[in-house]
Order: C-alpha cells, then sequence, then structure tokens
C-alpha cells in the first residue's frame, strides 16, 4: 500500500488553504471534539482489554490458592504453620509465583481460632482450629486483582462435636444468580459413598458428617433444562489443564466450599452471509468454541465446554446449535474459498466472537464472510501512532473512465469492503482511485489494481 499512496501526497499549501476557512473558536471546538472522541475510544479500548487478561489471570490465581490450601491439607495438623509464625510450621508465608508467563504474589495466612459452638467460651487457649487462607495478588493488586481462599483445620480428637467434615455446596447461574433445586450428587468411589441432595432457595447444599478424603468427592450437578456436563475434575496435570473446580477434600471438623457456575441451556442458529448481495454462503465447513469456561492452559488461555474443528452448515447456510452452554464463542472458518470478517454479535474488537444468553431461542447469528473470487477490495485502517484499528473512516473507491463511484466507511474493527454493484461492480484486471478521509487524521490518496478478492492495510496520521 505504501507504493499506491507514495505518488500523491498533499501539499502543505494545499491544507493550509482549506483551513483558512475556519475561524478559531471553530477550530478549537473541532479540537475539543476529537480528543473527547478519541480519548473515549482509548478509554474503553483499554479497559476492555484488561478485563480479558485480568478474567485469564484470575482464573490462574484461583488455581494457585487452591494449590496451596491442598498442599497444607495434606499436611499433619503438627506441622500447619508458617515460618516465623504463630502457628510455626514451614510453610512461607509470602512467596512469587510464575504460571503461564505471568508472575503472582502468593501471601499465605495460618492463624488459631476459637469457636464458641463448642460451649468453652471462656477457653483460654483459643485454638479449637487452624485457618488458612491463600491470597493470590497479580498486576496492580486492585481489589479485581486479587483473590482468597480459605479453609479450617481442626485436630483429629480435640474439641471435635461431631465426626467427619462438612461440605458445601453453592449453585449460581452465570449472571452470578442463585440455582435452586439442583440436584447434587456427591461420590466418593474410595469408600463407596454416593449421596444425593437437592440445593435450596438460595442454592446451597450442606453435608455434615462427611468422611476425611483428599480430592476424591466427585460433585455432579443437574437440572431439566440446564447444562449436563458441570461437575468436578481431578487436580492438574491429571487433567490436562487446571479446572475451575477440582474434585472436593473433605477434612475431619473442617468446612470445605464448592462453588459452581450452572445456567440454563440455550439454543441459537449460525447463518454464513455474504456481504456483498445478503445471499447466503452455503455449506461452510467451520470450528467453533466457546460457553462455559471449565479452566485455564498452562499459557493462561481458557477451556470451554465446548469444541468443535469439524462443523459444516447446512445448503441454506445454517447450522442450529442446541443445548449450549450460555457465555461467548468464537467462530473460525475451515472453507479456503472464503475469508472470515466479522459476526454480528462481536465484542469489542473481538470480530470473531458470538455472544449467547442463557436461556436464549431462536436467535440468529450472522457471520460475513467474502468470497475470495469476487472482484472487490477489503481494506484495514489502523492509527499510525497506536496501531488501533480506525472506525468511521470514509474510504472511495472511483473510476472516471468507467464511471464506478462507490463509498463506505469502516467498522468498528476497522475495515471496510466494496465492491460496487450487480449492476456496477469493481472489474478485475481495472486500477481504480481511492481516496480515504477520517476526521482528526490527515487524508490519504492512492490507486489500487482490483484482482478478485483485493486486500490492504493502511495507516492513518494524525494531525
Amino acid at each position: 500500500m505504501k507504493d499506491l499512496f507514495a505518488s500523491k501526497k498533499k501539499s502543505k499549501k494545499g491544507r493550509v488553504c482549506r483551513q483558512a476557512g475556519f475561524t478559531i473558536i471553530e477550530v478549537l471546538v473541532l479540537l475539543f471534539i476529537f480528543v473527547v472522541i478519541i480519548t473515549t475510544f482509548f478509554r474503553f479500548f483499554l479497559a476492555g482489554t484488561s478485563l480479558i487478561l485480568d478474567a485469564k489471570k484470575k482464573l490462574v490465581a484461583i488455581s494457585i490458592a487452591n494449590e496451596r490450601i491442598e498442599v497444607i491439607r495434606s499436611l499433619p495438623y503438627g506441622e500447619i504453620g508458617t515460618v516465623s509464625g504463630v502457628p510455626s510450621g514451614e510453610i512461607n508465608s509470602s512467596e512469587s509465583v510464575s504460571r503461564g508467563g505471568y508472575g503472582y504474589n502468593l501471601l499465605t495466612s495460618i492463624v488459631y481460632q476459637d469457636d464458641a459452638f463448642d460451649g468453652t467460651d471462656d477457653d483460654p487457649d483459643r485454638n479449637d482450629y487452624k485457618k488458612i487462607t491463600a491470597t493470590v495478588k497479580w498486576g496492580s493488586e486492585s481489589p479485581s486483582q486479587v483473590v482468597s481462599v480459605s479453609t479450617i483445620v481442626a485436630p483429629f480428637g480435640e474439641e471435635v462435636g461431631i465426626g467427619g467434615g462438612i461440605l458445601n455446596v453453592s449453585v449460581i447461574d452465570i449472571k452470578g444468580n442463585p440455582v435452586p433445586d439442583v440436584t447434587v450428587n456427591i461420590a466418593n468411589p474410595s469408600i463407596s459413598y454416593n449421596q444425593n441432595a437437592t440445593t435450596n432457595s438460595s442454592g446451597g447444599v450442606t453435608l455434615v458428617g462427611l468422611t476425611p478424603s483428599n480430592q476424591n468427592y466427585v460433585i455432579t450437578l443437574s437440572k431439566t433444562g440446564y447444562e449436563n456436563d458441570v461437575l468436578t475434575l481431578p487436580p492438574y496435570p491429571t487433567s490436562a489443564f487446571y479446572p475451575v473446580n477440582v474434585h472436593a477434600s473433605v477434612i475431619s471438623a473442617s468446612t470445605t466450599n464448592s462453588v459452581f457456575s450452572f445456567s440454563s441451556l440455550s439454543d441459537f442458529k449460525i447463518r454464513f452471509t455474504n456481504p456483498f448481495d445478503g445471499s447466503i454462503v452455503p455449506d461452510v465447513d467451520f470450528s467453533l468454541e466457546g460457553g462455559r469456561v471449565i479452566g485455564a492452559n498452562t499459557d493462561s488461555s481458557l477451556v470451554h465446554n465446548y469444541l468443535e474443528n469439524s462443523l459444516s452448515a447446512d445448503s441454506s447456510g445454517e447450522m442450529d446449535i442446541v443445548d449450549a452452554s450460555p457465555g461467548q464463542y468464537t467462530v473460525a472458518i475451515n472453507d479456503p474459498g472464503y475469508l472470515f470478517w466479522r459476526t454480528d454479535s462481536g465484542s469489542g474488537n473481538n470480530a470473531d466472537e458470538i455472544l449467547v444468553e442463557q436461556g436464549e431461542t431462536g436467535q440468529i447469528k450472522n457471520v460475513y464472510l467474502l468470497d475470495k473470487l469476487l472482484d472487490s477490495y477489503f481494506i484495514k485502517v489502523t492509527d499510525s501512532i497506536t496501531g488501533s484499528p480506525l472506525e468511521g473512516v470514509s474510504v472511495e473507491v472511483s473510476s472516471s473512465t468507467l464511471g464506478f463511484t462507490d463509498t463506505d466507511v469502516t467498522d468498528e474493527y476497522g475495515y471496510v469492503f466494496i465492491a460496487g454493484d450487480a449492476g456496477n461492480p469493481l472489474v478485475s484486471g481495472e486500477t481504480y482511485d481511492v481516496h480515504i478521509t477520517r476526521t482528526g487524521y490527515g487524508d490519504a490518496d492512492g490507486t489500487v489494481a482490483i484482482n478478485q478478492l483485493t486486500q490492504g492495510e493502511l495507516s492513518l496520521d494524525p494531525l
């Protein structure tokens, strides 16, 4: 593209002449509007990127905290403590952990706790059990970049009012609302234990007196119309990734809390569309991944409960996805004859995302594909300083010889597609003039030679 536009630079004199008609007040107003638009754009762009990265890091942080708790649970009661702490032990109270290329600060607190439930309000020792808290921080360590996992561990035979341990299961949907009337199956094959319970109106189940066991309790949820694969998994590396929900441990006279995301199922339809004339694109081969997040890989990439690499749309360009978990889905095109452009339900700069709400039915998710054999022009425009895509850039393609003019503006991803129409399309082998403008940026002019689907990329300089 550099060669195309190098020959047609604007002269300083021309710019001065055009600006001479503006008053100082008009220039200041335009400058103010430009600053507001740019500031708002970057604020949302940076905020969205930060949220996605923090979501991935948070998942890893939870795994680190759970791992620390499980290591401590495996120790004899007398050895549970921190270096130079009370109680004392061999656990470091602070250490750095690296996982998936990110750095985390792991803080471990172990303190004695007194429990008035045993009726000994005047207990001078106040050491009925030990409370363990694993806190993981990252980034700027703001409240959204801190996770904590806590548990209590009691000594065998000391001030224990009931044998065994306690397991709390909490069930919430994707929006954080409690889910009642969920059948919760708790099984421990190592001791031939199998028990069903039902969540209350707060989405909770509490089982008391369970036999102590380290990460052997398999928890499975079921409810008509809801996801059918919500269950605990073995910890990494038995599982190939770090699960969100690992098999639960039960410690004598201790409470274990397990929280599950459990949502109603959704049905939606994917439709492949040609933006040139709005026609459907039949028999497209594609991949689809998304739904509920069930874990994180060692590189911090998310693992979802839905992944299909060999899907095909039917002759009408559609495919029904039924009984799907809500969440974000990512589509990838495997058909060499087409170029993916975007979906109609992307988020921010994630053009390949399909957003699915819980319980939705009949929604059509359009995916726009470009025919590589069609004579057309597909260009991406970015900011030369930040590299960010520019929305609202006017791109005009014209030919006085052919009597052709077509103008369109870039979308939120910085792309614009121009092909003319059925009565006056772009023609392969012809060269067209290109004029690109956007408020707050220098104009750009050049030419492009069309040969089937012709792609280009250009960076505009801020004024």
